[in-house]
């Protein structure tokens, strides 16, 4: 239900704040140990990022940081954090892996295996 718009407007937020031949990385998985079955779902670009102090407040509706240029009306994180808390979850972000830039995770539980409850 509405994952695809939480994919999508964590997309389109990357895509507006990556430069001009800047990366942006899209990627998605389930946990390496494979006991905890947590599907996520992480998108990373190399923009400016997001100062530290200003993390919780991006998820806010019509908040943006101070001094950003360019379009936006600060809908898109909080939009997908909404989706995400109706999915029992929530958004994880932190610097790119560079330390460059924006990673948001997203982690979810998986269904249990129908054949471990046989």
């Amino acid at each position: 239900w509405l994952l695809r718009e939480l994919v999508i407007n964590l997309v389109d937020n990357a895509v507006r704040y990556t430069p001009p031949g800047g990366s942006l990385t899209l990627r998605c998985g389930q946990d390496a140990d494979g006991r905890t079955g947590h599907a996520w779902i992480e998108v990373e670009d190399d923009g400016p990022g997001i100062p530290q102090e200003e993390l919780p407040r991006v998820l806010q509706r019509f908040y943006r940081v101070p001094g950003t240029t360019g379009e936006g009306n600060g809908l898109g994180l909080a939009i997908a954090s909404e989706i995400a808390r109706a999915h029992h979850t929530s958004l994880q972000l932190s610097p790119g892996s560079t330390g460059r830039g924006l990673k948001v995770r997203v982690v979810f539980a998986s269904l249990p295996d129908p054949a471990a409850a046989a």
